[in-house]
C-alpha cells in the first residue's frame, strides 16, 4: 500500500498533493516489532528536494 502511494504520488503535482494528504492521515508503517527494517515514512518520499524539483512544487 505505502509503495504504490508513493508511486501514484509521483506522477503529478495534483496526485502529489492528494497522496501527502492521505500519508499524513496514515502515518508510519510499522512492519511490527520482529521487522528488522524501520517504518515506512511515505511523506518523507513525496516531499523529498528532488520530488519537489521534479514536479514544479
Amino acid at each position: 500500500m505505502g509503495g504504490a502511494l508513493i508511486g501514484i504520488g509521483k506522477r503529478s503535482a495534483e496526485l502529489n498533493r492528494a497522496a501527502v494528504k492521505l500519508a499524513t492521515k496514515v502515518g508510519l508503517i510499522d512492519y511490527g516489532e520482529d521487522a528488522n527494517c524501520e517504518p515506512l515514512d511515505m511523506l518523507k518520499h513525496l516531499t523529498s528536494d528532488y520530488l519537489k524539483k521534479k514536479l514544479g512544487t
